[in-house]
């Protein structure tokens, strides 16, 4: 009987385990090369703290960017410490939306200044690029290692801060693309496009 009873606990945590390990979409590999962002309008705020802290400010943002009938389909983070190295309490991020720029109004300034929050236009650059469709939660494990590898077989040396933009497709599936600074490159290797961007093994 007990016997019974420990074999049935077992297949229940085994059966959660892998319902949670599918959810988490950990099986999934990440992409990662060398991309040019495109250029980006980005509503934000600021954050100190645990950067697992962000998410409501994002909703905030995204509901205020709504509330002024701009376009923000995607959310985004910009993680500006690294936190193996920096107390989680002094945390740095700035969290928001990014504003379809085919949509923004020719006000967007003025508009933005009567709230509470900043907006930045920032510009096209070369970065270290990663994408993927799993949960952003587990990106410190499944796609930060990956990024950082890559980064050291191909010489880049690279910035501290990096940017997560959000895209979610349909009701439950969310796209994350990764962008890191490239601020030298040892080979100056060439970029290439997004559909031939390559893989790194593990």
């Amino acid at each position: 009987m007990i016997k019974t009873i420990f074999l049935v606990f077992v297949a229940m945590i085994v059966t959660f385990a892998i319902a949670v390990y599918v959810h988490l979409g950990a099986y999934k590999v990440p992409k990662v090369g060398m991309k040019m962002a495109p250029a980006m309008t980005l509503l934000y705020t600021t954050h100190v703290g645990p950067y697992n802290e962000v998410a409501p400010l994002m909703d905030k943002v995204q509901q205020w960017a709504t509330e002024h009938n701009l376009t923000c389909e995607k959310t985004f983070g910009e993680y500006l410490d690294n936190p193996e190295t920096t107390d989680q309490r002094r945390l740095q991020s700035r969290v928001g939306c990014v504003v379809d720029s085919r949509f923004a109004p020719k006000d967007l300034d003025k508009i933005v200044a009567t709230g509470p929050y900043k907006i930045e236009r920032r510009l096209p650059g070369r970065y270290l690029w990663a994408s993927f469709d799993g949960s952003p939660s587990i990106g410190p494990f499944k796609v930060y290692p990956r990024m950082r590898k890559y980064a050291r077989v191909h010489h880049l040396k690279t910035a501290v801060a990096s940017l997560e933009v959000y895209t979610v497709q349909g009701s439950q599936s969310m796209t994350t693309d990764y962008y890191i600074a490239i601020q030298s490159a040892a080979d100056a290797a060439p970029v290439p496009s997004a559909k031939k961007s390559s893989t790194a093994k593990q």
